[in-house]
């Protein structure tokens, strides 16, 4: 399942806008989606500590 996730993140006092192109791959298992393996590139290229903090707002958002 392809996908893009706009964010903002910050580095070094300076906020950054980005989007995050991604392809997901999940597989029914006992009924339930389970993801399989997931690949992302950024649109827009930022620090890389602003980078964790980005993945990090990703996963808590679901």
């Amino acid at each position: 399942m392809p996908g893009r996730f706009p964010a903002r993140a910050e580095s070094g006092g300076k906020t950054e806008r980005i989007e995050e192109r991604y392809t997901a791959v999940w597989v029914r298992r006992d009924a339930r989606p389970q993801l399989v393996a997931e690949q992302g590139n950024l649109k827009k290229q930022v620090a890389l500590s602003a980078s964790v903090s980005v993945l990090q707002a990703r996963r808590a958002t679901g």
